[in-house]
C-alpha cells in the first residue's frame, strides 16, 4: 500500500509541470497573435523600446551588461554556437534552435526534476 502511495504521488507530481504547461499553452494559442494576425507597426520612439526596434534593429543601449547582451557575451555566443550546430549537422539554425530548445532542454529539465522527485519520493 505504501508503494501504490508514493507511486501516486510520484506520477502526481510528475504530471503537474506537464498539465500546467498543456493549459498555459492553450490559453496563449487563442491570442491574435499566435492566430496570424500581423505584428503591429509603430514608429521608432527615441526615448524606449517599441514594435519598431521588434519588427528591426534597436538602436537604444542595452540595459543588460556586455557579458550577457553582447555578441561576445551569453547571448552570441549561444547563436554562434546555434549556427555551429545547424552547420555540422546540416539542420540549419532554426533546427538547432528547435533540436537544443523544444527538444533537449526540456529532455535534461525533465530528467532532473524526475530524479530529484524521484529520490523525494522513493528515498523517504
Amino acid at each position: 500500500m505504501r508503494f501504490l502511495f508514493r507511486l501516486c504521488i510520484f506520477i502526481a507530481l510528475m504530471g503537474t509541470p506537464v498539465v500546467v504547461g498543456a493549459t498555459v499553452f492553450l490559453a496563449v494559442a487563442d491570442t491574435p497573435y499566435a492566430t496570424g494576425m500581423t505584428l503591429p507597426a509603430e514608429a521608432p520612439d527615441r526615448q524606449r523600446c517599441n514594435w519598431a526596434c521588434h519588427n528591426g534593429t534597436c538602436r537604444h543601449a542595452s540595459v543588460l551588461p556586455d557579458v550577457l547582451a553582447g555578441d561576445s557575451g551569453a547571448y552570441g555566443r549561444t547563436i554562434a554556437a546555434l549556427a555551429y550546430i545547424g552547420r555540422a549537422t546540416g539542420i540549419g539554425y532554426a533546427g538547432a534552435n528547435i533540436a537544443v530548445f523544444c527538444v533537449a532542454w526540456p529532455f535534461v529539465t525533465g530528467v532532473i526534476y524526475a530524479v530529484a522527485i524521484g529520490r523525494q519520493v522513493w528515498l523517504r
